[in-house]
């Protein structure tokens, strides 16, 4: 009987059967039959996204009891919760288990002609071990399940997820509510902004004026042409913004210091009585509805497939329907519909797109207003596994024209083609400098000639991909006979603990990523971080460590001169190499006008 060994480890496995599947690892040993699933992804990149795509929108539109689920989760005349869901928002971030989804459909493809009838996996993937044994079963194959940890799988309860889903709204109200009274009135026939309350404080006066990082010299352009604008602010907790109270105390600042043709709210100011009994009758609605539907394991199913997803996404839909996701969704409507019915009538609006839930609400209640054009600003890279910027036929074709923007903001050539391969037409697309990129135009200081060559390490947010870059470094400076200067910049959301890896000795850096990639020789980071943007158009070499846990999530995947690693081994050989970096030309990715042409066109200034 042939048998196919899954190994879900670090390293590789002794055990390797007929046919050995690497999870994690991308080269399977000489001499091995077999597939490092990590590379097979990364090669059959475009079909296994569309498989991906194609599943979430059959997953909408698949009939029960004489409906589809879109038509059974509509919330008002013409918007459906379904599309606020997490799996429509298809975010790495919030629904990292799409990475094993996606595994599992090339899994199911690299299986096919090997004459498999019997499966070992080798894993303490609770969740991954259960999708496997039901694939099996479909597929008529053995199954057998060799775990170390004894992980238990989540489960998904129904009233576990109605508890936290209230208990979130209960603290919410409770932190926010103080928030309410400190309203200031709208001016009409402006340019409306949907902004996130971050990057703020005092200047050198004392004075508190609006700043963001976001809109960068945009905010400057509009005063100076004396332009109406009333900014509406997402507020969350930060080292910066500690508390509501504070975050409160900055927006009244920016009112009171801030020039007459600008005004500030925050979405907060707006919760009331009414929004809270609104909320809590459009979540027990969906609640109540998405109980009842008969059915429902069908649509984890993608068709034609041997694949059950319900395992790994099923707390996903959950979480959309009777959970914390749900109660967030349906508390984002009405404020925003509060929102909607105390603005005036604005020229045009402009908020930061992501894709995310709450954004199709907004853009809902916008359009009901009777407001101007909606503009959807997607601020920073469209990357090719970053699903949320990305659908199948069946999903846009299902996805009415009232919950999506009249027009993308697009940074720049690498955006423009992301976007059309994700299903915009030219006609939803307008060119605008890219604001957060503005600095890569600036002239970049000569770089002095040292000694010791210099090694940049830039972190990342997420603790796991830092181990891996920390770990393998370690592993490769103790090899190599050349002696680097490392530098280290931490992410601003973490910051990176060299104590656990003694075999690095570096000195840990605030400055920017720009400033310090200009000195240096090489900048090493991980696949996701952006921070390898801000090193563009510096004479050093990039080189971005690929995860084998995670998928090619690198803002620079497919461009020249960067260079990927897949190993330990490989980081040695790359930095052994005396290669000199190529500059990845910022002007071949991005609009850097500073005057800002394309903003003030589209923004008829």
């Amino acid at each position: 009987m042939r048998t196919a060994v899954v190994w879900d480890r670090e390293g590789v496995s002794s055990e390797t059967g007929d046919f050995l599947v690497l999870w994690r690892e991308w080269v399977v040993p000489e001499g091995v039959r077999g597939v490092g699933l990590p590379q097979l992804v990364e090669d059959r990149a475009d079909p296994l996204r569309k498989r991906y795509l194609d599943w979430v929108g059959e997953f909408g539109r698949q009939r029960i009891s004489g409906k589809s689920l879109i038509e059974h989760l509509e919330i008002r005349p013409g918007l459906s919760a379904w599309w606020m869901s997490l799996l429509v928002e298809k975010s790495l971030l919030k629904s990292p288990q799409m990475t094993q989804a996606i595994k599992l459909f090339a899994f199911e493809e690299c299986l096919q002609g090997e004459g498999i009838r019997r499966v070992v996996a080798h894993t303490d993937d609770a969740e991954l071990a259960e999708c496997l044994r039901r694939f099996c079963k479909r597929a008529s194959m053995e199954f057998e399940w060799r775990n170390s940890g004894q992980q238990a799988a989540v489960k998904t309860s129904l009233v576990r997820s109605v508890v936290r889903a209230f208990a979130y709204l209960a603290h919410y109200v409770l932190n926010r509510w103080p928030f309410r009274a400190r309203r200031t009135p709208w001016k009409p026939g402006g340019i409306f902004f949907l902004d996130y309350l971050l990057n703020v404080g005092p200047d050198a006066e004392g004075k508190v004026r609006f700043a963001s990082h976001y809109w960068t010299l945009l905010v400057d352009k509009l005063r100076a042409a004396g332009c109406v604008t009333n900014w509406l602010h997402l507020s969350f907790l930060s080292s910066a913004i500690p508390t509501f109270r504070k975050a409160g105390d900055l927006i009244a600042g920016f009112n009171r210091d801030g020039p007459a043709t600008e005004t500030h709210n925050a979405l907060d100011q707006f919760l009331g009585f009414g929004v809270l009994a609104g909320t809590i009758r459009d979540y027990l609605k969906i609640c109540f509805r998405t109980i009842r539907l008969p059915g429902l394991a069908k649509c984890h199913v993608p068709t034609g497939s041997a694949v059950d997803l319900a395992p790994l996404m099923g707390r996903d839909w959950t979480d959309s329907t009777c959970g914390k996701t749900a109660m967030w969704n349906m508390l984002s409507l009405n404020l925003f519909e509060e929102v909607l019915r105390d603005l005036p009538s604005q020229k045009c609006g402009v908020y930061l797109q992501e894709n995310m839930g709450w954004e199709r609400a907004f853009a809902y209640c916008w359009r009901k207003s009777g407001q101007g054009k909606l503009i959807g600003f997607p601020h920073t890279f469209v990357r090719f596994w970053d699903l949320r910027y990305f659908s199948g036929p069946a999903e846009m074709s299902s996805l009415p024209r009232q919950l999506q923007p009249d027009v993308l903001a697009t940074t720049g050539p690498w955006n423009r083609t992301n976007l059309l391969e994700g299903g915009y037409g030219e006609q939803d697309l307008a060119e605008v400098e890219a604001l957060r990129y503005l600095f890569l135009q600036e002239p970049r200081p000569p770089q002095v000639a040292a000694e010791r060559r210099t090694l940049l390490v830039c972190g990342d947010i997420l603790p796991s991909a830092n181990h891996i870059l920390l770990s393998w470094l370690e592993q490769v400076l103790g090899r190599m006979d050349r002696d680097f200067h490392v530098v280290v910049k931490s992410h601003p959301a973490l910051r990176m603990d060299l104590s656990a890896y003694p075999g690095i000795r570096g000195e840990l850096s605030d400055r920017p990523v720009r400033e310090l990639a200009s000195g240096a020789d090489h900048v090493l980071t991980s696949n996701v971080t952006s921070a390898a943007v801000d090193a563009c158009g510096a004479t050093v070499r990039i080189i971005q460590v690929l995860d084998g846990t995670t998928l090619n999530f690198s803002p620079l995947r497919g461009v020249a001169g960067v260079h990927f690693v897949r190993s330990a081994e490989e980081l040695l050989q790359a930095l052994e190499e005396d290669a000199v970096g190529a500059p990845v030309a910022a002007a071949a990715a991005f609009y850097l006008d500073p005057e800002l042409p394309r903003w003030k066109a589209l923004l008829e200034i």
